[in-house]
C-alpha cells in the first residue's frame, strides 16, 4: 500500500506543480482555463504560489509517507476538490473545459484514495496480515466461575 500512496502523493504533486508554474509564468493564458472573469495577475500569482505549496506538501508526504502527512494531504486535496466542483459545477463561475474538469476528477479521485489507504483495514493489509473483524468479548461461562474459586 505504500507504493500505490506514493505513486498517488508523486501523481498530485505533478498536476498541482504544473499548474502553480503555469500560473506564476503565464497567468493570463492559465487563468483563462480557471475563471471566466478577468482576473487580476497578483491573485493568479498568489494561487499559483499555493498550488506550489499543495505540490511542495505532496512531495515531501511522498518521501516519507507518514499517516499524519498522509492524512493533511488527503484533506487538503478533499477541501481543493469540493472547492473546485462547488465553483465548476453550482456557482459556473469556473469555465467547463476538459482541463478543468479532469483535474477536478484526479484531485477527487486522488483525496479519495488516500482516505482510503488510511483505514485501518488498509493499514492491517499493508503489514500482510488479514482485515479481521473484532469479536465480542466473551462471557465467562459457569465452568470458568467455578474453576476460581
Amino acid at each position: 500500500m505504500k507504493a500505490q500512496v506514493q505513486v498517488a502523493l508523486t501523481g498530485a504533486a505533478v498536476l498541482f506543480l504544473g499548474g502553480g508554474l503555469a500560473l506564476l509564468f503565464t497567468p493570463g493564458a492559465a487563468a483563462a482555463l480557471l475563471s471566466s472573469a478577468p482576473v487580476a495577475p497578483a491573485m493568479t500569482a498568489m494561487f499559483g504560489s499555493a498550488l506550489f505549496a499543495f505540490a511542495t506538501l505532496f512531495i515531501i508526504a511522498a518521501r516519507a509517507p507518514v499517516r499524519e502527512v498522509v492524512y493533511g494531504s488527503a484533506v487538503s486535496l478533499g477541501l481543493l476538490g469540493l472547492v473546485a466542483g462547488y465553483q465548476l459545477l453550482i456557482a459556473k463561475h469556473m469555465p467547463q473545459n476538459p482541463a478543468s474538469v479532469i483535474t477536478l476528477v484526479l484531485t477527487l479521485g486522488i483525496g479519495v484514495f488516500l482516505f482510503i489507504s488510511l483505514t485501518d483495514a488498509a493499514m492491517e493489509l499493508a503489514k500482510g496480515g488479514r482485515a479481521k473483524r473484532r469479536s465480542p468479548p466473551r462471557r465467562k461461562t459457569k465452568k470458568a466461575r467455578r474453576r476460581r474459586r
